[in-house]
């Protein structure tokens, strides 16, 4: 048997190093990690900065501008329609999946217009203007 370099760990000796967990092992990490890159909450939230000056070398894509029209015309219509905006904020806060904005609370307020004109004023009743009152 030939003498072992200085420093070297015999094969017997215990490692110090905390055992590797299977989602710490790197096919693992990387499959967990695949989802949390492509989550569409965070294609929302970037969606408007392929339009800024030097965000991107190419232009935004036809599909990223169809995107965009269609994220915008469903903030539009969510600030009219409350449906709307019950489909809008599930995705946005992470409580429904992307899918939930072609739902037809989504879809229907989106294909035939938003329900009202947009609030003048806070929408409080007679009595509840009294109570705030100074």
């Amino acid at each position: 048997m030939s003498p072992s370099p200085p420093g070297a760990r015999s094969p017997s000796a215990p490692s110090c190093a905390p055992p590797r967990s299977p989602l710490r092992a790197p096919p693992a990490a990387s499959s967990a990690q695949r989802p949390a890159r492509s989550a569409p909450p965070w294609n929302l939230a970037v969606g408007q900065d392929v339009f800024h000056p030097g965000a991107k070398t190419a232009p935004p894509t036809t599909v990223e501008r169809g995107l965009t029209r269609f994220i915008d015309r469903a903030v539009a219509t969510g600030a009219r329609n409350p449906r709307a905006l019950g489909a809008l904020l599930d995705v946005m806060s992470l409580s429904k999946p992307a899918p939930r904005l072609f739902s037809p609370d989504m879809l229907i307020p989106l294909r035939f217009g938003p329900r009202g004109p947009h609030l003048q004023g806070p929408p409080l009743t007679d009595e509840e203007r009294r109570s705030t009152a100074p």
